[in-house]
């Protein structure tokens, strides 16, 4: 039974995680297909984020951090996993790319403090009183410099303005792996060789840095 659903699409496995009551056979097969990844994307924002770890400890960071995801995704009724939007099958990695992101610079904020010794704040508190856009949106402000909010903010419209042209070229067949590109390039900043390193594409990691290029051409325009 178990081999089954490793035969699962993701957005199979998915929709078999987010309904009630829980499956709990196809939750164990997302931690086993899904662990690594987000392991993967802790390590990637780590190093973007300039954090400094002894490589006794390493491992055990990535281990806490990775736990901390999954858990938020399963509790309170896997209200995090619920909200996610499974409209395909590789959709999935820009999800847990973010959320690896947020959790990254949520552990940056706390371990300054507590060097600091200065009092702490979640910034995952948020979600219970504004939705999980305005709350992405609301770290994304709270993660840059004071001085480039307003740089910040016109990224981010010029970065909504593309994904709704992409969303819009239904005569390009492929437009919905163009968008899983875009979100992975743009928004969680992965090379071309990262990308082909955790999901699979169709289509090789020269074409993907091809096409990230030709993306950039048509946001250099906007």
């Amino acid at each position: 039974m178990a081999s089954s659903y490793k035969k699962l699409s993701n957005t199979r496995l998915i929709q078999l995680c987010q309904q009630d009551p829980i499956d709990e056979m196809a939750w164990t097969e997302f931690y086993h297909r899904f662990h690594k990844t987000i392991a993967r994307f802790i390590f990637k924002w780590n190093r973007q984020y300039k954090q400094h770890h002894l490589p006794d400890d390493f491992t055990s960071y990535l281990h806490d951090l990775s736990q901390t995801i999954m858990l938020k995704l399963s509790s309170d009724n896997r209200r995090a996993l619920k909200a996610f939007r499974n409209e395909n099958n590789d959709s999935i990695y820009a999800y847990l790319a973010k959320m690896a992101k947020y959790t990254v610079i949520n552990y940056s904020k706390h371990y300054s403090a507590a060097k600091r010794n200065a009092p702490t704040v979640s910034l995952f508190e948020p979600l219970s009183i504004a939705n999980d856009k305005e709350h992405l949106e609301l770290i994304d402000l709270l993660a840059s410099p004071t001085n480039s909010l307003e740089k910040e903010r016109q990224y981010q419209e010029k970065i909504e303005e593309l994904r709704e042209k992409i969303r819009k070229q239904k005569k390009n067949k492929y437009w919905k792996r163009d968008l899983i590109i875009f979100e992975l390039a743009f928004v969680h900043e992965l090379k071309a060789h990262e990308i082909a390193a955790i999901i699979s594409l169709e289509i090789s990691e020269k074409r993907i840095a091809n096409r990230i290029t030709e993306l950039k051409k048509l946001f250099n325009k906007l």
